[in-house]
């Protein structure tokens, strides 16, 4: 069996996830592969507080886009060592 030349793992800012974000961080090291991290902000979410914004649902999107990824930027300097990732934070 080959070794995975990816491996994404999913944050959401809990405990458990930024433990799983530590660990995909050693095993992608381990064996080669690209690190992905990502975070699914819901897009019901979205809809129902851009709903009540006095400025576009696409600004509001990029604006909590840019937090998210601001937030996982850190997370992976505190969690990640050395590993750097490719990160996605989409709407979904």
């Amino acid at each position: 069996m080959t070794n995975p030349k990816t491996v994404l793992v999913a944050v959401d800012f809990s405990p458990c996830s930024l433990v799983a974000l530590r660990l995909a961080g050693k095993f992608a090291t381990q064996i080669g592969a690209s690190l992905h991290v990502m975070h699914v902000v819901n897009s019901e979410d979205i809809d129902r507080v851009a709903s009540n914004l006095p400025f576009s649902r696409k600004e509001f999107v990029e604006q909590q886009v840019a937090a998210i990824t601001a937030r996982l930027e850190e997370s992976i300097e505190s969690h990640l060592d050395g590993v750097i990732p490719t990160l996605h934070a989409v709407v979904g």
